[in-house]
């Protein structure tokens, strides 16, 4: 992923990614995360979430970033560290209009992240 990432961004400096490059991209940042979580390696998987959050801050997937950082954090027993991750999501969430398309990067509506982010924090 680090690999493809890393080409995409090099391209991305010469000129516009298409749609599906940019597709690619989103989806190497959130694999790496996910790699990184499942060998344990939780200070690494925030990181690239936390970069997948400032990158994509106007997209619905850095919902999906927040609450993968709030899944590692929860498994360092970082307990306040997870909350603030999934209230960070919350902010970011209210501040999408409210025609925002969640279809296209996450698998959620909005009425569906409102009820994960409340399970969350709960």
């Amino acid at each position: 992923y680090t690999r493809v990432q890393q080409h995409l961004l090099d391209q991305e400096e010469r000129f516009e990614l298409t749609q599906l490059d940019r597709a690619m991209l989103r989806n190497c940042y959130l694999a790496k995360g996910t790699v990184l979580s499942d060998l344990a390696r939780y200070d690494e998987a925030i990181d690239v979430y936390s970069d997948t959050t400032r990158r994509y801050q106007d997209d619905p997937v850095a919902l999906t970033a927040f609450v993968q950082m709030a899944h590692c954090y929860r498994r360092q027993q970082k307990r306040l560290a997870a909350r603030a991750a999934v209230e960070q999501a919350k902010v970011l969430l209210q501040q999408f209009p409210k025609d925002q398309d969640f279809a296209t990067t996450t698998n959620y509506t909005r009425v569906e992240w409102v009820a994960l982010l409340d399970q969350l924090s709960g």
